[in-house]
């Protein structure tokens, strides 16, 4: 039952920043309006080379308002494993990639009964999934998200190191620019 709201940084997590085999379990949760003012990953939540948990909780208008390496309005992932259930991730931005989840560098992510929301970035308005390992998502809800100026609205996954597994899953609603309103794979 915890709130983290309102705070700032330069760089990597506004609201929170996870670390080097760290274990975090997060339950019941707010965490919102938080920023990065100038260049990092992750206003809300920044993981990594970490492992952790994300269960009912809501991660809502956190902005990334970097310039250079803006990945994450909501949640970022940098080598790093997260099972995140029975969440939402709304109304999250960022300047480059990933409005509300962003993947990079080998990392992982199971999503279960989770809405994706209303966030907006350039590339992956939803989610931005790139050199990662795996992306699955089960029972679950990508609506509303916007890739401004390029692909993959709900979703942008691109030379993924492993799969992308979405099962019982609504995509609605979503925009890009480019391609890929709902989904854009590049292989």
């Amino acid at each position: 039952n915890s709130i983290i709201s309102d705070n700032y940084t330069d760089h990597n997590g506004g609201g929170v920043s996870i670390a080097y085999n760290s274990l975090p379990y997060f339950e019941n949760c707010l965490i919102e309006n938080n920023i990065i003012t100038i260049n990092g990953r992750g206003a809300g939540i920044y993981f990594e080379e970490s492992s952790g948990t994300v269960n009912n909780c809501q991660i809502l208008g956190n902005q990334n308002q970097g310039e250079n390496t803006a990945g994450g309005g909501g949640v970022a992932l940098w080598i790093s494993e997260v099972f995140l259930n029975n969440s939402i991730i709304n109304g999250n931005s960022t300047n480059l990639e990933g409005g509300g989840l962003y993947l990079r560098q080998s990392s992982e992510i199971i999503i279960s009964n989770s809405e994706i929301s209303e966030n907006i970035a350039l590339k992956g308005g939803g989610i931005y999934y790139f050199e990662s390992t795996s992306l699955n998502i089960t029972n679950s809800q990508i609506l509303n998200n916007d890739a401004t100026a390029s692909h993959g609205g709900g979703i942008y996954a691109g030379y993924s190191i492993g799969g992308v597994t979405i099962d019982s899953t609504i995509f609605a609603g979503n925009h890009a620019t480019s391609k890929g309103g709902g989904l854009y794979l590049l292989e």
